[in-house]
């Protein structure tokens, strides 16, 4: 993926869909989790995989499985997918002070009939278990998703800033109504340096994306960085490139950036 990226999905060994090409499987996905109670939650995740990747192999965010219409919180989702397409995902949140661990996810990447999908078992630190299944969604209209390539460049002006890589899984809903998440991502940087024993420093992506084509973004880092924030303000062109300016205040630093949908 490079060494900055987003947002990912967890499943099991124990599904029946076969195993998966190689590659990257990156998008929105959406399925349903259930309970064994016999409760049913929506799932809606944007995610990227790659299958036998070295490191992180998975990583996306999601919303939080609820029945409540729209849900609104999001979370990260890390783990591995290995070459056999068995997925392993952490869902966790950000309180603030920690990372909190909400659900686990082990299932399988498969293709069925042409349509990518993960199947497996999940539990929860609750002690709450059941089984899901995940469906990576074909281009629509209705959003724009996968795993974007690019780069942050500082302001000649700025001084100790280097050149950023853009490695975001994401997905723009350009026609969800207002008051809602209308883009939502994830990514990571594997090589930070900044915090020692810490070589993985993850963020969300979250924001708005209207109708015309305008992208407003917070980058926002998980632990141990809270409240570090970093905005960006660009114009998707519908063709899968998007481009404009970056600020971080708290650093003082800012400039422009682009990236494009990996097809």
């Amino acid at each position: 993926f490079g060494s900055s990226c987003c947002i990912a999905v967890m499943a099991s060994s124990s599904s029946s869909a076969p195993p998966a090409t190689s590659g990257l499987k990156a998008g929105l996905w959406s399925g349903a989790a259930t309970f064994t109670s016999g409760q049913v939650a929506p799932l809606r995740w944007v995610l990227a995989l790659e299958s036998g990747r070295m490191g992180i192999s998975a990583f996306g965010s999601c919303f939080e499985a609820t029945l409540e219409d729209p849900p609104q919180v999001v979370r990260t989702l890390r783990g591995q997918c290995d070459a056999n397409g068995r997925v392993e995902l952490r869902e966790a949140t950000d309180d603030g002070t920690q990372e909190v661990l909400v659900c686990t996810w082990l299932g399988t990447l498969g293709v069925v009939d042409g349509t990518t999908r993960i199947t497996g078992a999940f539990h929860q630190p609750s002690g709450d278990i059941g089984q899901f299944a995940a469906v990576l969604e074909e281009p629509s209209p209705a959003h724009t998703s996968g795993l974007w390539l690019g780069s942050c460049v500082p302001d000649p002006s700025v001084e100790a800033c280097p050149v950023n890589p853009v490695a975001w899984v994401l997905s723009l809903f350009p026609g969800t109504p207002a008051g809602e998440h209308t883009a939502l991502g994830c990514g990571f940087f594997d090589d930070a340096g900044d915090i020692p024993g810490t070589p993985v420093l993850y963020f969300v992506l979250r924001g708005t994306c209207s109708p015309d084509g305008a992208v407003k973004l917070t980058k926002v880092y998980c632990q141990p960085v809270p409240g570090l924030t970093v905005e960006y303000e660009g114009q998707h062109d519908g063709q899968g490139a998007i481009s404009g300016t970056w600020s971080n205040a708290f650093e003082q630093t800012f400039g422009t950036f682009s990236c494009k949908l990996k097809r």
